[in-house]
């Protein structure tokens, strides 16, 4: 597979015979995929802002300032992503450290 991950790949050894229209689209599934599981795997740190500002407030959260954390949260995220460009090859790394988090998280939710 060549460097650049698996659209790279799909793109380098089949660009030939699928038509650009498939291919387009597995770049738009790609991109749809990452944007929805953003939104479910960052809910932990939405769920923390929120109680961080219901609990010195004391008051609920309006749309406009969940909005706020979600657009601040993603703004984060993608300048890391963006100043630390070395992460993907750390991906593998990263993913085994926060796998038993993420299987382990809802368990401790429950609990407290």
């Amino acid at each position: 597979m060549p460097n650049g991950g698996i659209l790279t790949a799909l793109y380098a050894f089949h660009s030939h015979d699928i038509s650009r229209g498939i291919l387009a689209l597995a770049f738009l599934l790609v991109v749809f995929s990452c944007l929805s599981s953003f939104q479910i795997y960052s809910m932990p740190a939405f769920d923390s802002f929120e109680a961080g500002y219901t609990s010195r407030t004391n008051r609920p959260c309006s749309i406009w300032v969940r909005s706020g954390f979600r657009v601040f949260f993603g703004f984060v995220s993608f300048f890391i992503g963006v100043a630390l460009p070395f992460l993907s090859s750390l991906a593998g790394l990263l993913g085994g450290l926060t796998l038993p988090v993420t299987f382990a998280y809802p368990c401790f939710m429950s609990c407290f």
